[in-house]
């Protein structure tokens, strides 16, 4: 069962969601304060590890279509990754994961772009090499 501060919080974070987006020029103002979580940390090492060439950009850095994906691809190739904790996603989104995902890569794909995802169950170097590398 929800708790009436888990209502709220959700709540707040919709609006801030809501306003942040509504107003696209303070978007990477918000996202430039925003702080690596620590999943984005641990992928990036795994990546840097590998010598993938990938770069977290989820700072603002770069969009796709008014969406700020976490990592691109530096070599020419148009693919973008999220790495999202479950929990969290579905907390914000208030919808399944599944659509989510749907709904975010229809838009990447219609500027070109591959999206993949890692959850925290696959942010593991054995995980991101077979999905990056095809090793």
């Amino acid at each position: 069962m929800t708790t009436i501060g888990e209502l709220i919080t959700k709540t707040l974070m919709r609006v801030i969601y809501r306003m942040a987006y509504s107003q696209n020029k303070n978007v990477k103002k918000v996202l430039k304060r925003k702080s690596k979580s620590s999943l984005e940390i641990k992928f990036e090492n795994i990546i840097n590890n590998l010598n993938l060439p990938y770069k977290f950009v989820g700072n603002g850095e770069f969009f796709i279509g008014k969406k700020c994906p976490d990592f691109i691809n530096v070599n020419g190739e148009k693919i973008a990754i999220e790495v999202y904790c479950r929990k969290h996603k579905e907390f914000l989104r208030n919808k399944t994961i599944g659509r989510w995902q749907q709904e975010r890569r229809e838009i990447f794909n219609n500027y070109g772009w591959q999206l993949l995802f890692f959850d925290e169950t696959e942010v593991k170097e054995d995980i991101i090499k077979i999905k990056l590398k095809g090793d």
